[in-house]
C-alpha cells in the first residue's frame, strides 16, 4: 500500500477510522503529522531535480532533438496525457508524480520510478513500454487521487461518501432541536437535567419532539447522542457568551453608561453579588438596563466587589473610561465615601456620579419613621403578627375563610363589608409595599377580630407562646387607637408606595427622582392640617361604632411633680383630651417622616445632576447663558463636550421644540427628538448628548433587585448545588430573553462544531 502523507495543522485533528475515508481508496491512507516534524530527508531530491510549475505539451509543429539517433514522439503525449515535455534537458516527466513529490505535502515511496519525477526519462528506444509500465504503477494512480483531490479544494472530512454527507446534514438538523430546546428550558426559567442521565425536562421535551421527527426519535436511542452534562453546560455558555457579546457591542455603541449592582444570599447560604448596566440606544433614544452578571464574591468587602466589578469590565472588552453613573444602595462597602466601592471607582473615574438608590433611600425613611413613632410601631407589628398567625396555619385560615359577617350597616352608612378580598402577607423588606397589608387589614378588620376569637377558643389551633401573644393582640383589636394608626398609615403610606413604583421603571432617571421626592414633601405637608387629621378621626369613629370599639379615654388627671416647680404657686392639674393626644401623634408622624425624606434624598449626586439640567431647562425658558456659566454647571464632566457648539445649539433648542411652553421637561425634549430627522439631530449633537448623560445615570437599582427574583427561580431547593458558572450562565439567558433570541440557531451550532475535529467529522462544516 502507498502512503501519502498530508501534512495538517497540528492543531487540527483527524479520525483517521472514519469508514467515509476508507472506502474513497484503499490505495490512500491519511496520516495526520506536524509539519515540523517532518524530515526534509524524507522527500528525495538531488541537484539534477526539475521543479515544474505548468505542464508544458509540445505542438505539432515542434521538433525534437535526438539522443543516441532517436528522438521523443508527439503521438506519446496524445496516448499519455501526464506527460510532461522539458526543452531544456530534452527529457519526460510524469507530470502528477512529480508536482505531488515536489509540493513536499506528499511523500511518495518511489521504488525505481526515479526517471519519472526527479532526473527525468530519456531512454526513447523504450519509451512505449516504460510509459505502459509507470501508467499502471499504485505511485502514479495514487498521485493522480492526491491532484484530483487538491485542485478541488474541498477539505479533508469532505472525502467522505455522500451516505456521510447526508449523515452529518441530518445530525446537524436534529442537534438544532437540541439547541432550541436547551434555549427554551434556560429563556423559561426551568430545570434542564433530572435525577439520572435519561430523564429531566430536556429529555422529555426532545422525546415529545420526536413523535413529529422520526431522526430526533433515532439520535435519542443512540449510545452518543450529545446530551451529557457537559455538552448542556458548553451549549449555555456558548449562548450566554453570545448575549454578552450583543450586550458589549449595544453598550459601545452610546457614549457613556452606567453600573448598578446589588447582594443578596441565595437558598443555599452563598452570597450573590450581581451586576447590572444601563445605557441608552443612541438611535432611539430608548433607556436598556441590562442584567451582565452574578458574582459569588468570596468576601463582602468593597475591594473584592470592586475587583468583581473591573473583573466584569475586563472580560467585556470594555473599561471604566464611559462610566458615567453608579446607583448602589447605602451599604458602607458599597456607599462608603472613604473605601467604599462608588469611592474606589470615582478614583479610577472621577467623572462618574454615584446615586444613592432612590428606593432604598425611601425605604430608609419610612423605616426610621416608624421606630420612631411608636403608636405607628405598634400597629405594624400587630398586623405583621395576626396576619402570619391566621395565614401560616391551614386551620386557622379555614377558620378566617368560613366567618359570616354580619348584614351590612344602614344606607347611610358607607362602610362595607361585602366582597372584600381577604388579608395578605407583611411584606418583611419592603415598606412601600405595606401600604396594600394595611388597607386589607383594615377591610377585613371585623373577620380579623371574630377569627382571633375563634382561635382563642380553641387550644389546638396554636401554639401556647403564639396563644399568650395573640391575646394581647386582641385587646389591642378592640381599642380605637389601633384603628386610627392603621387609618393614619394608610393614608400616609399611599404617596410613598406611589412613588416607589414609579422608581421600579428603568425610564426613572435621577433628576426624575429627585422631582418627584420634592413632590412627596409637598403631599406629605399638605396633609399636616387639622382637617385631614379630622377627617381621619371621623373615619376611624365610624368603624370603631359599627365593631363596637372601645373609644378613647382621656388620661387620669394628675399634678405635676412638685420638683418640676419654679413659683411657689402650684400649677393646675392638665386635662389633657385624647382627642388631642392622637393629634400629636398624627403630626409627629408626618413630621418626622418629612425630616427623613428631606435627608435622605439631599445627596450631592442629585445636586450635579439637577444643576446639569439647569442648563437645559434655562435654554427652554430661552434665557441665555453664557459659556462661562456653562462649563460651571457642567463642572468635571465639561471634557465630555465640545461647550462652544453646545452653547451654539441651546439658543437654537427652543426654535427645534416649536414652543414657549417654559413647563417642557427633559422627557418632552427627548420626545421631540425622536421624532426629528437624522439631519437635524446631527444639527443639535452636543444637546443630545447631554440628554444622554443625564438619563444614563440612574434613579434606582430595581433591576438588580429583579435579578434576585430570577435567582429565586433558578436556585431553588431542590436545585441549590449548581455550579456557579452554570447558575450565572442560566440567568443571563433567562433575564435577557429577548437578546437571546435574536441569536440565530446556527451560529451556535457553527461555533460549538467548530472547536474540536470530532465534532466535524459527526456534524461536517458549516
Amino acid at each position: 500500500m502507498i502512503k501519502i502523507i498530508i501534512i495538517l495543522n497540528c492543531d487540527e485533528e483527524i479520525n483517521v477510522d472514519d469508514p467515509g475515508i476508507n472506502k474513497q481508496s484503499q490505495a490512500l491512507e491519511i496520516i495526520p503529522i506536524n509539519a515540523s516534524t517532518l524530515p526534509v530527508t524524507e522527500i528525495k531530491t538531488s541537484k539534477d531535480n526539475i521543479y515544474l510549475t505548468e505542464q508544458f505539451i509540445p505542438k505539432n509543429d515542434f521538433v525534437f532533438p535526438k539522443t543516441n539517433g532517436r528522438s521523443c514522439q508527439l503521438k506519446w503525449f496524445n496516448s499519455f496525457s501526464w506527460l510532461h515535455y522539458v526543452k531544456e534537458k530534452n527529457v519526460v516527466l510524469c507530470y502528477p508524480c512529480t508536482l505531488a513529490s515536489q509540493t513536499k505535502i506528499t511523500k511518495i515511496k518511489i521504488h525505481g520510478q526515479e526517471s519519472f519525477i526527479d532526473t527525468g526519462f530519456q531512454n526513447w528506444k523504450k519509451g512505449i513500454e516504460r510509459f505502459s509500465i509507470h501508467e499502471k504503477s499504485e505511485n502514479h494512480r495514487a498521485s493522480i487521487e492526491y491532484l484530483n483531490f487538491r485542485n478541488n479544494s474541498r477539505p479533508v472530512i469532505s472525502l467522505i461518501t455522500e451516505q456521510s454527507l447526508n449523515e452529518q446534514k441530518e445530525a446537524r438538523t436534529v442537534f438544532k432541536i437540541v439547541i432550541s430546546s436547551i434555549r427554551y428550558l434556560a429563556r423559561s426559567g426551568q430545570a434542564i437535567r433530572g435525577g439520572t442521565w435519561d430523564s429531566g425536562n430536556l429529555i422529555y421535551l426532545l422525546q415529545e419532539r420526536s413523535l413529529e421527527n422520526p431522526a430526533l426519535k433515532i439520535w435519542l436511542e443512540k449510545r452518543n447522542n450529545w446530551l451529557s452534562g457537559d455538552i448542556q453546560n458548553e451549549l449555555l455558555e456558548t449562548m450566554a457568551h453570545f448575549v454578552l457579546r450583543k450586550i458589549k457591542n449595544s453598550v459601545l455603541k452610546s457614549p457613556f453608561m452606567a453600573i448598578m449592582a446589588d447582594g443578596t444570599t441565595d437558598i443555599s447560604g452563598q452570597e450573590q453579588f450581581s451586576i447590572c448596566f444601563r445605557f441608552l440606544n443612541t438611535i432611539s433614544l430608548n433607556i436598556n438596563e441590562i442584567f451582565v452578571g452574578m458574582y459569588n464574591p468570596p468576601s463582602g468587602n468593597a475591594e473584592t466587589l470592586f475587583s468583581c466589578i473591573a473583573d466584569l469590565l475586563t472580560r467585556m472588552c470594555l473599561s471604566f473610561e464611559n462610566v458615567r453613573g453608579l446607583c448602589f444602595d447605602g451599604a458602607a462597602t458599597m456607599s462608603g465615601h472613604i473605601s467604599g466601592v462608588q469611592k474606589r471607582i470615582s478614583d479610577v473615574q472621577p467623572k462618574s456620579i454615584f446615586i444613592h438608590c432612590s428606593n432604598h433611600s425611601l425605604d430608609l425613611a419610612l423605616s426610621d419613621t416608624i421606630k420612631t413613632v411608636d403608636f405607628a410601631n405598634d400597629a405594624l407589628n400587630l398586623i405583621r403578627f395576626v396576619s402570619n398567625t391566621i395565614l401560616d396555619s391551614s386551620k386557622c385560615k379555614n377558620i378566617f375563610s368560613g366567618i359570616v359577617l354580619s348584614t351590612n350597616l344602614d344606607e347611610e352608612n358607607d362602610y362595607k363589608t361585602e366582597n372584600i378580598p381577604g388579608i395578605i402577607p407583611f411584606c418583611p423588606t419592603r415598606w412601600t409595599v405595606r401600604v396594600k397589608a394595611v388597607n386589607r387589614f383594615i377591610e377585613n378588620y371585623e373577620r380579623v377580630l371574630l377569627t382571633v376569637q375563634e382561635i382563642l377558643k380553641d387550644s389546638n389551633s396554636i401554639s401556647k407562646d403564639r396563644r399568650a401573644a395573640l391575646r394581647g393582640y386582641e385587646t389591642k383589636l378592640w381599642k380605637f387607637e389601633t384603628v386610627f394608626a392603621l387609618e393614619s398609615l394608610s393614608l400616609i403610606l399611599g404617596p410613598c408606595e406611589q412613588l416607589a413604583k414609579a422608581l421600579q421603571n428603568i425610564s426613572y432617571t435621577a433628576i426624575g427622582a429627585k422631582h418627584s421626592s420634592e413632590l412627596l414633601i409637598k403631599t406629605l405637608t399638605s396633609l399636616h392640617n387639622d382637617d385631614v387629621f379630622n377627617d381621619t378621626w371621623n373615619k376611624t369613629k365610624q368603624l370603631a361604632v359599627h365593631l363596637n370599639l372601645t373609644m378613647p379615654k382621656n388620661p387620669r388627671v394628675c399634678k405635676p411633680p412638685a420638683k418640676l416647680e419654679y413659683s411657689t404657686t402650684r400649677t393646675p392639674p392638665a386635662n389633657i383630651d385624647k382627642k388631642v393626644a392622637l393629634r400629636k401623634e398624627f403630626f409627629a408622624l408626618i413630621d418626622c417622616l418629612l425630616n427623613e425624606l428631606n435627608e435622605r434624598f439631599t445627596q450631592s449626586g442629585l445636586d450635579k445632576v439637577v444643576s446639569m439640567e439647569t442648563i437645559l431647562m434655562r435654554s427652554i425658558n430661552r434665557d441665555k447663558i453664557e459659556i462661562s456659566e456653562i462649563k460651571k454647571l457642567l463642572g468635571i464632566h465639561v471634557t465630555d463636550f465640545n461647550v462652544d457648539q453646545l452653547a451654539a445649539q441651546l439658543i437654537m433648542l427652543p426654535n427645534i421644540l416649536n414652543s414657549d411652553n417654559s413647563s417642557a421637561t427633559i422627557k418632552d425634549i427627548v420626545e421631540i427628538f425622536k421624532m426629528l430627522p437624522e439631519t437635524s439631530r446631527q444639527l443639535m449633537n452636543q444637546v443630545e448628548r447631554l440628554i444622554i448623560l443625564l438619563y444614563t445615570i440612574p434613579a434606582a437599582s430595581a433591576t438588580p433587585e429583579r435579578s434576585f427574583s430570577g435567582l429565586r427561580r433558578l436556585k431553588t431547593y431542590t436545585r441549590s448545588t449548581m455550579s456557579q458558572k452554570r447558575l450565572t450562565h442560566l440567568l443571563l439567558l433567562h433575564l435577557n430573553q429577548t437578546i437571546l433570541y435574536e441569536i440565530s440557531l446556527d451560529d451556535i451550532l457553527k461555533e460549538f462544531i467548530s472547536r474540536t475535529a470530532e465534532r466535524k467529522s459527526v456534524f461536517g462544516k458549516m
